[in-house]
Order: structure tokens, then sequence, then C-alpha cells
């Protein structure tokens, strides 16, 4: 059963139910919010192509120390990352049992954990 780190503010009431219902040995789809060890200015003002890169590689650089031991502990689970590398926001999605969400939600190199869902239409 997955309690208490996932009643914490990384992961939803609604996702850490809905884990809770799963074997323990069922993947589960999910995006890691991984933590950066800098603050990142926000530039509200449109930015060249050259700065865009430069704050991607930036995000990408500062999030290099928690996304090694986010990718350990995805190996420890038996999860798949679904993308080789986090992306411009810190985030990488991925494919993991409840127990390995439940240890990515203890880790402190985790920010946040958000439930990769289907988008259906409004018909």
């Amino acid at each position: 059963m997955i309690d208490s780190p996932l009643n914490k503010p990384k992961i939803s009431p609604e996702f850490a139910a809905r884990l809770n219902s799963y074997p323990p040995t069922q993947k589960v789809r999910a995006i890691v919010l991984l933590k950066s060890n800098n603050n990142i200015a926000n530039n509200s003002h449109r930015q060249t192509p050259m700065a865009r890169k430069a704050a991607r590689q930036a995000m990408q650089d500062s999030v290099k120390q928690s996304f090694q031991i986010v990718d350990r502990l995805i190996q420890d689970y038996n999860g798949q990352k679904l993308a080789p590398h986090p992306d411009a926001f810190g985030a990488i999605p991925l494919e993991i049992t409840p127990p390995g969400i439940q240890a990515l939600a203890l880790s402190d190199a985790v920010k946040a954990i958000i439930e990769d869902q289907k988008i259906h239409s409004v018909n």
C-alpha cells in the first residue's frame, strides 16, 4: 500500500488513490519534474532563438544531478524512461511501478510527479 509520501505535495491525492488500487508490479506512466540546483531567471520578453537554446541548456545543466539520482531509481524499480533526457522544463516521462513512484516521491531530487494521462476530446 502506498501512503505517506504520496500524500505530500509531490503527487496529487487522486493519483495516489489510483496507485493504491494497482498491483505493485503494474507499470504506470508518469512525468517527473526534477529539482534544479539554481533559479533560472524567467524572462517575460520574447527571446531570440539563441537565448532560448541557452535557457534550455541551462535547465538541463541545472537538473543533471537530480536526473542521475532519478535514473538510478528508475533502474532499481524496473522502470523505463520514455525520453532520453529531461526536457526544457526539467521533466522526464517514464513508466514505473507504484513502489517506484513512492521511491521517487521520497527523493529530494524530485519536485513533483504528475500522472501521464490520455487526453480525450470533449464532444
